[in-house]
């Protein structure tokens, strides 16, 4: 009886895959490592990029050209942002860019390092803007 009634009391806070499906979270963690990049046409549009080893780098960009195809957002409080089951950037390599590049979500979301790294983190209900970003790769091959 004592095990229904733990289980009970866990299914709010329980991962929810319909609330993401297709969607990985990046949490840019490594906040020295990400330089912002010049805003676009746009007020709110911007890009992040980062060296990687052998001269690689990633480019986060959250940016459009046609007002119609504006790229995505959500708040979410921090609870909520590590119940989605984030990737920590500091912890990727090429190739593991790469792999996600080549899985079948489609949508990435960031939180921005600026955010990550402020002391907001810690602060009850607080809520963080994730930008949904197109991810692109160079390689020196």
């Amino acid at each position: 009886m004592w095990k229904l009634i733990i289980l009970i009391a866990f299914i709010p806070f329980a991962y929810s895959p319909e609330d993401t499906q297709g969607e990985i979270v990046l949490i840019l963690d490594d906040c020295q490592n990400w330089r912002q990049g010049l805003k676009g046409k746009y007020p709110d549009a911007f890009s992040f990029s980062k060296s990687l080893e052998n001269h690689e780098s990633v480019g986060l960009i959250h940016g459009w050209l046609d007002p119609e195809k504006k790229l995505a957002s959500r708040i979410l409080t921090y609870t909520e942002l590590l119940r989605m089951n984030p990737i920590f950037t500091s912890e990727l390599s090429y190739s593991d860019w790469n792999d996600l590049l080549n899985s079948p979500k489609k949508k990435f979301y960031i939180l921005r390092p600026d955010d990550y790294c402020s002391k907001r983190r810690f602060e009850y209900r607080y809520e963080f803007t994730l930008y949904e970003v197109v991810i692109s790769l160079s390689s020196k091959e």
